[in-house]
């Protein structure tokens, strides 16, 4: 909303569930990507998948609106 010069309403914030502990639970790798380096480490495991892989990329209002804009 603050992309559209708009002030967030309280009720648009709310806690993120740790999506990847579920995933995990049921027996899946998984991984929170928060930052694209993340995802760097994980190249050689993405250049050849055995078996599920569950990512819960977070965008956060730390990455820039243009690049916000490309995902």
């Amino acid at each position: 909303m603050r992309d559209w010069g708009l002030e967030p309403h309280p009720s648009a914030s709310f806690a993120t569930p740790d999506l990847a502990a579920v995933a995990r639970a049921i027996g899946c790798e998984a991984h929170s990507i928060s930052r694209i380096d993340q995802l760097d480490a994980l190249a050689p495991r993405l250049r050849d998948p055995q078996g599920p892989l569950f990512l819960d990329c977070l965008l956060g209002e730390a990455m820039s609106a243009p690049s916000r804009k490309h995902i």
